[in-house]
């Protein structure tokens, strides 16, 4: 006789929401899978026959599927992932396919889902016959040996598993385990008994236990997985497409093991297609052509600054709370304005666990923790999860140990912390605060006793600070299925400090109140429209400090000088109004999506009228089959002018929203449920682009700037990707693009060069990611990367300026008329994980530049311009650290 076994339960799963009506309910969440307020539960087993051939030849065996169920709870799918042969796959096929589950469900209603499903096969063990039949029934002995089945590392409860006592004489006793986890086993024999549990997916555990007399022995039986990676990606999430034409979301546990990221998810956007390469690694947002300041950043609906720590090797935000980062690089929606480049948006963790999770890591760069909790009275459900973290970096203490006692240095230094709370277990209202910020610090000492100039005022070290903070609360509140609403108020304020010495200082302050509300109405079956107001005020103060006057003209560095302060203070104001339409004309199916918008760009600095720019934008998208869709779009998308470019008169502002108009075409295909292909063509024109006015003469009649700049960028992106879904990962991503500039397009200033190349126009970009999962929790990923290398105008000499001291270089051909030769770089990473009882220790090494080409990130020329070398980018740098995971 033979007994099919259900070998492992229902782990936490994640929708394929293709099908579902209404739009998202968490705007600010648009790169992150809606959470599943209910998992599917399997409510009808079937058993599947034991093979013949199998069964003969005393086999067992374990089969891992990967089962589809619809919104209704039925299988529509069932796919082999990992053989058994002997006729178990397609026994396991069979009984599967007859599965009833019921329907998992988000907020908004039941969801499709893609889950892993392990179907084993046991061989049943002989039933003892009863030589009586007239013998008398047995009594129920008393429990006298119990406990819980825990999993080592994660102290999850194992439900539905079996756990063996092996008597003196070699016999057992079988107990299957509850929804806790707990065991029970009744009339054991007193004495020594060892408990044993043997199952597919877990090292066999063996406990040595005395059973007492007339006592209840408690034992927790602790087990360690095969594989804790496996545990990371359990399903495979297909989430309903939003309206963004390419939007790129990879996974966590994919991103953070790329080599050379440093764990860090943010930094992955910097491999995949239509980002360019930042010089140095600098971390330089420069996407599709783009200048780095006209791509924005969001963390939680809050736009921030910057994204990275000095250096770019670290972003604001840590790694342990971010739970996805969306990678926006054109045709995106209303919601996102004041912008012509890329969007990145990243979000952080609603995830709360039941237990309270610690984790410690550390590198070369820094140190930092995070934690996450739920929190309530004692003896309630716990309706409240928080989380927090921090970082600090500690190079600014080892470069000075390493660069010796010259009085020559740099120390940079760094820290951040994030602290968030949200209500749960409400399905009307919820309540989340999230407070973050940031410190860089950078410090450039010289030695008193050393001349940097002619003029004595610049003689001394030079200090710079950037600091960021942000005070955010939303509340959601659900009014009925078919319209919600979100407030979301924000404070924050931005400071830069820059100091030369004892007479050079400027700083920079910007207090921000801004607000995202949004009202989400599901008119019909059909159309769902969202209503929005995406406002910021500014109050910026900005002062600084000079030995000498700025209306004094040419200044020789050996006159007499009196010190000039200054400051100048104001306000900017965006109350930017939009709305956004998504219609589904067939019925509410994504078989075709039409996504009209309406942003209304508005900016205002102090007393004159305010610039005012409407950006209509319309995106489409058609689910051609289950595997392929087609995609379009095509807007207009405007900024104001940002830092020094802004000009104004008692009445006017001089300068004009720079405006981009940008469209696009693709496709997608899935290639089985871990492969996929996605290409997309591209074309910007830009126009009003802000430029120096070549008529400029006098500050008090004439603008400094002017917008007479244009802009073409063309290209196409590749994106192959295999998703983590077994046993390894990978995606090879291709840009071809060419951007180009015309700084004043109707004048003749300098004929023949009327187009250039953009300072980071790189032509081909290849980037091929990999990683694998060896046995007992190895991994092994690498990375290559070829760029082509930057534009660059040569210099052929230079004239000797006697009134300013210096050489002046001239150029031997057009403005970025050569390039660097190409970048090119391996990178490798080894990671390991140990577990024991109560925590998880990963260690890994990160071999960064293990081969590299020549990768020159800019040319260096002497001092009169007559002889010139390359400045290099970084070694070969082996970086070791690891992550301490702890469960309480």
């Amino acid at each position: 006789m033979s007994l099919p076994t259900l070998l492992l339960a229902l782990a936490p799963l994640a929708p394929a929401a293709w099908a579902q009506d209404a739009p998202p309910p968490d705007p600010p969440a648009e790169g992150e899978p809606l959470p599943l307020v209910k998992a599917p539960e399997l409510v009808s087993f079937v058993q599947a026959p034991y093979p013949e051939d199998a069964e003969m030849a005393e086999v067992e065996g374990v089969v891992l599927l990967l089962i589809e169920v619809d919104e209704t709870g039925a299988v529509s799918k069932v796919e082999v992932l990992t053989e058994a042969g002997y006729g178990f796959d397609e026994a396991a096929v069979e009984a599967a396919r007859q599965f009833v589950f019921s329907p998992a469900e988000t907020a908004e209603g039941p969801v499709p889902v893609a889950l892993e499903f392990e179907y084993g096969f046991q061989l049943a063990a002989e039933a003892p016959v009863d030589a009586s039949p007239d013998a008398e029934p047995e009594v129920e002995l008393p429990v006298n040996l119990e406990g819980s089945l825990v999993e080592m590392g994660t102290l999850n409860d194992l439900a539905s598993f079996d756990v063996q006592v092996v008597l003196a004489d070699g016999s057992t006793m079988t107990a299957t385990t509850d929804d806790a986890g707990r065991f029970a086993f009744r009339g054991v024999p007193v004495g020594a008994v060892t408990l044993r549990f043997i199952a597919p997916g877990y090292r066999d555990a063996l406990e040595e236990v005395e059973v007492t007399e007339g006592e209840v022995t408690d034992i927790k039986l602790w087990v360690r997985s095969q594989s804790y990676r496996d545990n990371e990606v359990v399903a495979v999430y297909q989430r309903k497409r939003e309206p963004e034409i390419t939007r790129r979301t990879l996974s966590i546990e994919e991103i953070k093991r790329v080599p050379g990221t440093f764990g860090d998810p943010v930094r992955v956007v910097q491999n995949l297609p239509g980002a360019a390469r930042g010089p140095f690694g600098s971390g330089l947002l420069v996407i599709r052509g783009a200048n780095p300041e006209d791509s924005n950043v969001y963390v939680d609906g809050i736009e921030v600054p910057l994204i990275y720590h000095l250096g770019g090797y670290r972003s604001v935000i840590n790694a342990a709370l971010i739970s996805s980062v969306d990678y926006l690089p054109g045709g995106y929606q209303v919601r996102y304005g004041q912008s012509t480049g890329g969007v990145i948006d990243v979000q952080t963790s609603d995830e709360y666990p039941e237990r309270t999770k610690l984790t410690w890591k550390t590198d070369v760069l820094d140190s930092g923790f995070h934690i996450a909790t739920r929190l309530g009275k004692k003896g309630e459900e716990k309706n409240i999860g928080f989380q927090a973290a921090a970082r600090r970096s500690y190079i600014d203490f080892f470069i000075p140990i390493f660069a010796g006692d010259t009085g020559f240095f740099v120390k940079p230094r760094w820290y951040d912390y994030q602290a968030k709370f949200s209500t749960l277990n409400n399905d009307t209202d919820k309540v989340t605060g999230f407070i973050f910020g940031f410190q860089d610090l950078l410090f450039i000492q010289t030695p008193d006793d050393f001349a940097q100039g002619e003029d004595q005022d610049t003689q001394g070290d030079l200090n710079a600070s950037y600091q960021t903070h942000r005070m955010m609360m939303r509340w959601e509140h659900k009014f009925n299925k078919d319209l919600t609403l979100m407030l979301q108020p924000t404070m924050g304020v931005d400071t830069i400090g820059v100091g030369l010495g004892s007479s050079f200082e400027l700083d920079q302050t910007f207090w921000q109140l801004a607000n995202r509300a949004e009202l989400r109405w599901q008119a019909n079956k059909t159309t769902a429209i969202t209503f929005g107001l995406d406002s910021t005020a500014t109050r910026y103060v900005i002062e600084f400090a000079l030995p000498f006057s700025p209306s004094a003209g040419s200044i020789d560095p050996t006159d007499e000088r009196e010190d000039f302060r200054q400051e100048i203070t104001g306000w900017f104001l965006t109350p930017d109004p939009f709305v956004d339409v998504r219609w589904r004309p067939f019925d509410g199916s994504d078989k075709l999506l039409i996504n009209p918008g309406l942003r209304l760009n508005v900016f205002r600095v102090g007393e004159p009228a305010p610039l005012v720019g409407p950006d209509p934008r319309l995106a489409m998208r058609w689910q051609i089959t289950e595997t392929t869709a087609v995609k379009g779009g095509t807007g207009l998308y405007q900024q104001p002018p940002q830092g020094q470019e802004f000009g104004l008169d008692d009445d006017n502002l001089t300068i004009n929203l720079e405006r981009s108009w940008a469209s696009e075409v693709g496709f997608e295909q899935r290639i089985g449920e871990a492969g996929s292909v996605d290409w997309t063509g591209f074309y910007k024109r830009l126009d009003r682009l802000i430029v120096t006015n070549p008529d400029f003469a006098d500050a008090d009649t004439d603008s400094f700037y002017v917008n007479e700049g244009r802009g073409r960028i063309m290209g196409m992106e590749i994106l192959a990707r295999r998703a983590l879904v077994d046993q390894w990962f990978g995606w090879v991503s291709y840009t071809l693009s060419k951007s180009e500039r015309n700084d004043y397009p109707t004048r003749t200033i300098d004929e023949g060069n009327d187009w250039y190349r953009f300072d980071f126009d790189q032509t081909h970009i290849l980037t091929v990611v990999g990683g694998y999962r060896l046995p007992y929790d190895f991994e092994v990923s690498s990375r290559f990367q070829y760029v082509t290398g930057n534009p660059y105008t040569p210099f052929a000499g230079g004239v000797y300026d006697i009134d300013g001291r210096e050489y002046v270089l001239y150029p031997e051909a057009d403005r970025n008329e050569e390039r660097l030769p190409p970048y090119i770089a391996l990178d490798m990473r080894l990671d390991k994980l140990f577990t024991f009882k109560r925590w998880q220790l990963e260690v890994y090494t990160d071999l960064l530049n293990v081969i590299r080409g020549e990768n020159p990130e800019q040319v260096q020329y002497n001092y009169d311009g007559t002889e010139r070398e390359y400045i290099s980018g970084l070694p070969f740098i082996p970086s070791v650290g690891f992550q301490a995971d702890i469960t309480f």
